[in-house]
């Protein structure tokens, strides 16, 4: 499904080595630019905004996200051997 908990180290693994640069999750979140030089692979993170929400639903959705990130929130689960 997508959450870090419905995910494996294997599963992670299987997915780059297979020659993926990158694996999309569904936990909410927002990126940072990483720092210099840094090779851990990017964990993606999303945001679900839906067009008919009101403006202030998704502002507010996205403007936490936003105040939220940090180099952490680029990164996989503590111990999940991606790289």
């Amino acid at each position: 499904y997508g959450r870090f908990s419905h995910f494996s180290d294997d599963a992670a693994r299987a997915v780059f080595d297979t020659g993926h640069d990158s694996c999309a999750s569904a936990e909410r979140g927002a990126h940072v630019e990483p720092p210099p030089g840094d090779g851990r692979v990017l964990c993606l993170r999303r945001d679900h905004i839906m067009a008919e929400w009101p403006l202030r639903h998704c502002t507010y959705f996205l403007a936490r996200s936003g105040r939220a990130a940090s180099s952490a929130s680029n990164l996989w689960p503590e111990g999940w051997c991606v790289t």
